[in-house]
């Protein structure tokens, strides 16, 4: 408070002390109060509840951000929560001004100027130590593409008296993989799922044992993904198909919302009653325009979902080729034979334009991504969009050249406009064929 020089901190002084005897042999026992209110930038107080974790020396600065509590649980030591924190290697001397911190480096107050609480509380994802996962479950892992899941034990610390292994199913009984009985003397466990359910999203496993005193206990163990190769596209949003996909694009729904949406709209006394409201009574869904609109707005989720992406190469390559969202698997979705929803139910003609839209949308988003990126990202940028603008645009040919298809003259026109358009990011190949039709 600005008539309160006092600077509060919520934590032991014991800690105080560790910092102090840490860093003031180098001469660095400092420690900067970052304020609830910056006056013309917040409205309301906004404590700090980010974490930032500083290892530096002589040369380099390491700076991990995110949602990582330092505590074994949350820095992946034994049992691990699920966290996300970005990890950023700097020079020690600029380190601190990319923060861009509302305080100066020189703001900072020595430990004795502190007023320290007492009152401790553990960090929040600190549990009681009876319910803890023991040691004895080390981790597990998954393969989405093989369906292999990995449970590796540690022999060398005492086994629970009984214990299973379950996997929460969707709307049925947990199924028991492991137990006690299941190989006493191996240190890896694995367990083959069915092929159609392989690229199920596997996130935890329910453990459950008894303790010395035999009471039961249950916990989660954390199920990773070795490596990025493990990792499947998911396939939900395929099956469910393009209708689907573009209500998330809209609304950014979660695959949970749009499914508990489509069952309220088959539930009776579930909404409104379609015959007391005008804008039900009348189904438009299968209008033109309406189609057309909304395919708009599904491509600025699509386009705002590309341009938001961290600028590395595997984040990028995933929003364009592998994201059930993305451009990729849009136009794929809007080609599909198979696909009777009501947008890909249209004529080829309607499917036509909405690939040109499609990779027009695409082409413009990819634009403004290589003029926000630097000169060293936007080598294997222009790499990664040559590539998704050429499948994309092999998509609208293959489309327009359809045997026995008729195209009308002005839509023939706007597709090779668009491939005119967007041949500066495809590469020569498209410009010669732009030019050729």
């Amino acid at each position: 408070e600005a008539d309160d020089p006092v600077i509060r901190v919520g934590l032991p002084e014991s800690l105080g002390k560790a910092w102090s005897d840490a860093f003031r042999t180098r001469g660095r026992e400092r420690i900067l109060a970052l304020p609830e209110f910056v006056k013309g930038i917040d409205k309301v107080k906004r404590p700090l509840h980010s974490k930032l974790l500083s290892l530096a020396n002589d040369q380099h600065h390491f700076l991990m951000m995110g949602s990582s509590n330092f505590t074994p649980h949350g820095m992946g030591v034994g049992v691990f929560n699920v966290e996300a924190n970005l990890l950023f290697e700097d020079v020690a001397a600029d380190a601190w001004d990319r923060l861009e911190l509302p305080i100066s480096w020189d703001d900072w107050r020595p430990k004795c100027e502190l007023q320290w609480d007492e009152q401790y509380e553990p960090a929040e994802d600190c549990t009681d130590k009876a319910a803890m996962l023991p040691r004895f479950f080390v981790c597990a892992s998954y393969s989405q593409v093989a369906g292999v899941l990995k449970v590796t034990l540690d022999r060398s610390v005492p086994e629970p008296v009984e214990w299973t292994i379950q996997l929460k199913g969707l709307d049925k009984d947990e199924l028991v993989l492991f137990c006690r009985a299941t190989g006493t003397a191996l240190t890896e466990l694995t367990y083959i799922f069915a092929e159609g359910s392989r690229a199920a999203s596997l996130t935890a496993l329910l453990i459950e044992w008894q303790d010395s005193e035999l009471q039961t206990r249950q916990a989660r163990l954390i199920v990773s993904i070795e490596r990025k190769e493990d990792l499947a596209a998911s396939n939900h949003l395929a099956a469910l198909g393009v209708d689907a996909m573009i209500d998330w694009l809209i609304h950014g729904r979660s695959l949970a919302e749009w499914q508990e949406g489509q069952l309220n709209r088959r539930t009776p006394g579930v909404g409104l009653i379609e015959g007391l409201d005008s804008l039900r009574s009348v189904d438009t869904s299968s209008y033109t325009l309406y189609q057309v609109r909304r395919f708009g707005r599904a491509m600025s989720g699509m386009c705002e979902r590309m341009e938001r992406v961290v600028l590395v190469p595997e984040a990028v390559r995933y929003r364009l080729f592998s994201d059930p969202l993305g451009p990729l698997s849009l136009g794929k979705a809007l080609t599909a034979s198979e696909n009777v929803c009501t947008l890909a139910a249209m004529s080829g003609e309607h499917r036509l334009f909405l690939l040109a839209e499609l990779l027009l949308s695409v082409a413009q988003s990819a634009r403004r991504m290589l003029t926000a990126s630097d000169k060293k990202s936007r080598k294997w940028l222009k790499e990664l969009i040559r590539e998704a603008i050429t499948n994309l645009a092999s998509q609208v040919e293959s489309r327009r050249g359809e045997p026995g298809s008729t195209v009308a003259e002005n839509l023939a026109k706007y597709v090779l406009e668009v491939l005119k358009e967007t041949a500066d990011l495809a590469g020569q190949q498209w410009t010669e064929a732009a030019n050729a039709g």
